[in-house]
């Protein structure tokens, strides 16, 4: 084989080797923030999220009531993503409706906060109404 003739085979092999066009740029997937999301209010209360095709599926978290009392909500809304936020307003027979919005800080932690609430119901042995105070929390995923 030619000198020639080996060059020229050696770059083709090099050439088809890199792909011709170069690196090719990652794509963003569809649903960048679908997972399960844990973590804190400003106060320690945990908070878990599921996000499931941009969309906020499960929303579950305690409402402390007094310091020595508190109770779980579970939230189903299915609450669409639109850019980085989401919003829900918490349906719970025991607190007043909330809303609850969230932002992406990255596709692996967001903030959020729990709007000001009432509760409606007797719990824990208190009546109601007992006011509390507006939430942030962060998650990761």
């Amino acid at each position: 084989m030619s000198w020639l003739r080996a060059l020229t085979c050696a770059a083709a092999v090099l050439a088809a080797g890199c792909g011709g066009d170069g690196p090719v740029a990652p794509t963003r997937p569809e649903h960048p923030y679908d997972g399960n999301w844990v973590g804190k209010f400003v106060g320690g209360q945990e908070v878990f999220i599921k996000i499931e095709a941009s969309r906020v599926t499960l929303f579950e978290t305690v409402i402390e009531v007094s310091s020595t009392c508190g109770f779980g909500i579970t939230q189903r809304p299915n609450a669409p993503i639109v850019g980085q936020e989401f919003t829900f307003n918490m349906n719970d027979s025991f607190l007043s409706n909330a809303p609850i919005t969230g932002r992406f800080e990255t596709d692996r932690r967001m903030t959020g906060t729990l709007a000001a609430l009432t509760t409606v119901r007797r719990q824990c042995g208190v009546d109601p109404p007992v006011s509390l105070f507006a939430r942030t929390f962060t998650a990761e995923q």
